[in-house]
């Protein structure tokens, strides 16, 4: 089959037998042979498998920026279902750029963090590893 051909019968498995949600796009089925098929035809994502209890196979990409670059490619050829879902996987992809307003726990000063680095408290590395050693002086003493 020609390239285009293969990808755009990946998206119609997509459509048919897949999750498209906040935390990934998968495909989950008995036949090895087709999830692999889809993992070449995206030329993305793992193919894990199978599970021991119903001898699933899965393709799943779980990368965020994989994720949004996928969804980019096959939302033209998406039911209205499915276009709702990829949409949510964009916004949550355009959210997890935006930057949010920290305020450094060791020196007060003001600071921005992307929402996905998760609970990061500190300005700097230094600013961070001086708190530690306050806190280290602090226990010796007492």
């Amino acid at each position: 089959m020609e390239p285009w051909s293969d990808f755009a019968w990946a998206v119609g498995v997509v459509e048919a037998d897949g999750t498209i949600g906040p935390f990934g796009i998968a495909v989950m089925m008995k036949d090895r042979d087709v999830v692999v098929r889809v993992q070449e035809a995206f030329g993305v994502g793992n193919v894990t498998g199978p599970t021991t209890r119903d001898k699933m196979w899965r393709w799943k990409i779980a990368n965020l920026e994989g994720m949004y670059s996928l969804v980019r490619k096959i939302m033209p050829y998406l039911s209205h279902r499915r276009l709702v879902q990829a949409d949510r996987l964009i916004q949550r992809y355009e959210l997890s750029k935006t930057p949010v307003p920290m305020i450094c726990v060791q020196c007060e000063c003001y600071f921005e963090r992307l929402r996905r680095s998760g609970t990061q408290k500190y300005c700097t590395p230094k600013c961070r590893s001086r708190a530690f050693k306050e806190r280290r002086n602090d226990l010796l003493v007492a």
